[in-house]
């Protein structure tokens, strides 16, 4: 909700059903509607720029957004 509408508006609805965080990057990956994404992979029109412990940073349209681990998203 604290989103700008246009970054809310660009951002599939997902499943956040999965998230690995490890200290050595190459370990970490989420799974968003079945599909699991490695730091720095894409699904769809997200980039998943960085994997956290609490939360994952993406971006869409250029513009970085975080949300907290394991929160599905809906529009």
């Amino acid at each position: 909700s604290m989103m700008p509408s246009d970054i809310r508006n660009a951002v599939p609805s997902f499943v956040y059903s999965s998230h690995n965080y490890s200290t050595d990057a190459s370990k970490r990956s989420i799974t968003l509607n079945g599909n699991v994404i490695k730091e720095g992979g894409t699904y769809r029109n997200i980039e998943v720029l960085k994997i956290a412990e609490n939360y994952v940073v993406m971006r869409v349209n250029g513009r970085s957004f975080s949300i907290k681990a394991m929160e599905d998203y809906r529009q």
